[in-house]
């Protein structure tokens, strides 16, 4: 069960980067897009990666494992954040962009949990 809503939450994010990422390209430049794409990416692996963690405290198998992953994963998101748009490696509309797929993603599976609690 744990596998199939880590799939789910991938493919959400996969169809929403790549909605978004057309979308920003169509009406902004390359630049945009990439940077959109760098937030998406780093997002989508940060939400993979708490979900995973959780799932691992919630079950309580390497609960020393788990909260040191969610601490390492802050600092890594953090860091890589903060070293993109001070050194202006990506456009900062772009990237923001591409971080708010998470709204989507968890829109998406807003409204699949919802949808399956009805039925």
């Amino acid at each position: 069960m744990p596998d199939k809503i880590i799939f789910k939450i991938f493919i959400y994010w996969l169809l929403s980067s790549l909605v978004l990422l057309v979308g920003v390209y169509s009406f902004w430049d390359l630049n945009d897009a990439l940077s959109c794409m760098a937030g998406e990416i780093l997002v989508g692996f940060n939400l993979l990666a708490l979900i995973w963690a959780w799932q691992r405290i919630f079950e309580r198998k390497g609960l020393a494992l788990a909260v040191g992953v969610i601490v390492f994963k802050y600092a890594i998101l953090i860091t890589s954040i903060y070293f993109l748009i001070a050194y202006q490696k990506v456009s900062a509309f772009g990237f923001l962009m591409g971080c708010g797929v998470l709204i989507f993603v968890m829109a998406m599976i807003a409204f699949d949990y919802k949808k399956q609690n009805i039925s």
